[in-house]
């Protein structure tokens, strides 16, 4: 009973700031650069370094907007049963812990879902750049990956 009361403490303390971060069902679409695999968006922003053909702005124009447009069905319905699972935790008497496991379980699968379409996003965009850009968006990400670190380290005292 206890590992089902922490898991239920976690599902509440992770869901209640997602809670807040929307005034609606649907999240608002981000910008190329600010979308991120994990969050439901491919990162794009991974190739923001790299100057791109005009052919290939509008791929990855047309891309996105599929993507956005498969994806907020998916997004609306994890929300929905985010919002559920807290209006559970939330509700005043006994809880069902069956009900709200059943709706983790359904936000896992969701999530899931998103994530794998933003992979396919992400790896369709990368399909149309040359070795060139690759080369360059990789040398411009180890750039700022070493930045990072280098700010981790100095923060850290290390």
């Amino acid at each position: 009973m206890r590992s089902t009361l922490q898991i239920l403490g976690l599902v509440f303390a992770v869901l209640m700031p997602l809670s807040t971060q929307a005034d609606d069902n649907v999240p608002a679409p981000a910008p190329l650069g600010e979308l991120h695999i994990g969050l439901h968006g491919p990162d794009i922003g991974l190739y923001a370094a790299i100057p791109l053909t005009a052919e290939q702005q509008a791929q990855q124009q047309e891309i996105m907007q599929s993507y956005q447009q498969q994806s907020r069905p998916l997004a609306i319905q994890l929300r929905s049963a985010e919002d559920q699972m807290l209006q559970l935790m939330l509700a005043p008497g006994p809880l069902d812990v069956k009900d709200v496991l059943a709706l983790e379980q359904q936000t896992t699968q969701l999530n899931a879902k998103l994530d794998d379409m933003a992979l396919d996003a992400l790896a369709l965009v990368r399909s149309h750049l040359t070795r060139a850009q690759l080369a360059a968006a990789e040398s411009a990400y180890l750039q700022r990956r070493a930045k990072a670190l280098q700010r981790l380290q100095s923060a850290g005292g290390n």
